[in-house]
């Protein structure tokens, strides 16, 4: 990175290599939503989430995968437009 001076202030500006990393990183956020949706629904209806109502967990797993979902869309969106 390299410092850029504006205002008195330090700023650093992102090189390409950040930014490729910010994009695998929103990248495999993505998979890993993708991944554990389904994994959710089969864990239930398998019954391998260990009790007789698991309905809360599976809740529980699709609001983490969508929110891991979202931000990796974000994430690899923002690197997109930086570089």
């Amino acid at each position: 990175m390299q410092p850029v001076t504006r205002s008195g202030e330090l700023f650093t500006q992102p090189t390409a290599n950040t930014m490729g990393g910010m994009r695998t990183f929103g990248r495999a956020l993505q998979w890993m939503a993708l991944v554990i949706l389904p994994l959710a629904m089969v864990l239930e209806l398998t019954g391998g989430l260990g009790r007789r109502f698991g309905v809360s967990d599976m809740v529980l797993m699709l609001g983490y995968g969508v929110i891991s979902f979202v931000l990796g869309r974000m994430l690899e969106g923002l690197a997109g437009r930086q570089s």
